[in-house]
C-alpha cells in the first residue's frame, strides 16, 4: 500500500499480510450479515408491530362500542327505573286516595279502622317448594343480565299499569258506595230506628186491646212504654216538631215529621223540652216521660204513622239504646 499525501510531505508505504486482508473480510463480511439480518428482523419486528398495532385499534374499537351499547343500556334501564319510580308514585297517590276513602267509608258506616301490622322476619316454622338454585341466572353473560332487568322492568311497569288500571276502576266504586252509604244514613237518620225511652218496658202492644177505663175493646195506635216520671223521651229520628201541646186526652204530647211520610208521636209527657218548628236529631231529649192526660201510670204512648196511617212501631224499632 501506498499513501502520497500532497507534493511536499513524503510517500509512506505499508504492507498488509493476506491473514489480515482475511480477517478484515471476514469482519466485513459478518457486519454486513448482521446488518441484513438486523434489517430482515427490524422489517419482521415492523410488521409484527403494526399488525398489533391495528389488532389494538381493533379491541378498542370493539370495547369502545360495548361501552356504547352499555351505556346506553344503563340509560334505558334508568330511564326505565325513572318510569317505574313515577309509577311507584302515582299508585301510591291513588292507593292513598283509597285509603282515605275507605276510611272516610269506615266512619260513614262507623266500622272498626283495622290497621296493617308492619311484616318483620321472626324464628319459627318455615316450608314451602324447594326449587333449584341456577347459577347461570346470576353469573352468565352482563349483556344477558341486563336483557333480563330490562324484561323484569317491562313486567313491573305493566304490573303497574294493570294494577292503575284497577284502581281506576275501583275509585268510581267506592265513590258510590261512599254516596250509597250516605244516602242509606240519611235515610236511617229520618227513619225511626230506636226506643224512644231508656228502658223497655211494654205495657200495652199495638193492636186490638180492652181499654183500660171502659174494658171494652178498642185498638191500640201505638205502643205503651213505662217508667217513671221525669225519665227522659227521645226522638226516634232526625226531624222537625210540628206539634207541641196538651190535650185532654194526650197530655202533654209532641208530634215529629221525619219526611217520606213518616210522622212519630209522644202522648202523656210530663214537660216538653221542644216546640213547634224545632228541628230535632236522633237520640236527642224532647220531653220527660209523665203521666198526663188519659193515663192510669207514668209511661209513654209512642206511635209511628206512615202516609197518615198507623203502623206497628216494633218493625223499625231496631235498637233499645238511644246513642246506637
Amino acid at each position: 500500500m501506498v499513501v502520497i499525501p500532497d507534493a511536499n510531505r513524503a510517500v509512506v508505504r505499508f504492507r498488509l499480510s493476506f491473514f489480515v486482508l482475511a480477517a478484515v473480510f471476514v469482519l466485513m463480511f459478518a457486519i454486513t450479515v448482521s446488518a441484513v439480518i438486523f434489517a430482515i428482523f427490524s422489517a419482521r419486528n415492523a410488521e409484527t408491530v403494526s399488525v398489533l398495532e391495528r389488532q389494538l385499534a381493533d379491541t378498542i374499537d370493539i370495547y369502545n362500542q360495548q361501552l356504547a351499547e352499555k351505556n346506553d343500556q344503563i340509560a334505558s334501564l334508568e330511564s326505565g327505573l325513572a318510569d317505574l319510580s313515577e309509577l311507584a308514585r302515582l299508585l301510591e297517590a291513588d292507593m292513598e286516595g283509597i285509603r282515605n276513602l275507605e276510611s272516610e267509608i269506615r266512619q260513614i258506616a262507623d266500622l272498626e279502622d283495622v290497621s296493617i301490622a308492619s311484616l318483620t322476619t321472626v324464628e319459627g316454622g318455615r316450608g314451602g317448594e324447594e326449587l333449584p338454585y341456577e347459577e347461570t341466572a346470576f353469573s352468565g353473560e352482563e349483556s344477558w343480565a341486563v336483557a333480563s332487568d330490562e324484561e323484569w322492568i317491562s313486567d313491573i311497569e305493566s304490573t303497574y299499569q294493570s294494577l292503575e288500571s284497577e284502581i281506576e276502576k275501583w275509585m268510581p266504586r267506592l265513590e258510590q258506595l261512599k254516596n250509597e252509604i250516605l244516602e242509606w244514613q240519611a235515610i236511617l237518620r229520618v227513619t225511626p230506628t230506636i226506643l224512644p225511652t231508656s228502658q223497655l218496658r211494654v205495657t200495652s202492644e199495638f193492636g186490638m186491646r180492652r181499654d183500660p177505663f171502659t174494658r171494652r175493646l178498642t185498638f191500640h195506635a201505638g205502643i205503651d212504654l213505662g217508667g217513671k216520671v221525669g225519665d227522659p223521651v227521645y226522638a226516634a229520628a232526625d226531624g222537625k216538631v210540628i206539634e207541641s201541646g196538651k190535650d185532654r186526652t194526650k197530655g202533654n204530647y209532641i208530634v215529629i215529621d221525619h219526611g217520606r211520610g213518616i210522622k212519630t208521636r209522644y202522648f202523656h209527657l210530663n214537660k216538653r223540652h221542644v216546640s213547634v218548628g224545632d228541628k230535632v236529631q236522633k237520640g236527642q231529649r224532647i220531653a220527660d216521660l209523665g203521666n198526663t192526660g188519659r193515663s192510669t201510670g207514668p209511661h209513654l204512648h209512642y206511635e209511628v204513622l206512615v202516609n197518615g196511617k198507623n203502623v206497628d212501631p216494633w218493625p223499625y224499632i231496631k235498637s233499645e239504646r238511644k246513642d246506637s
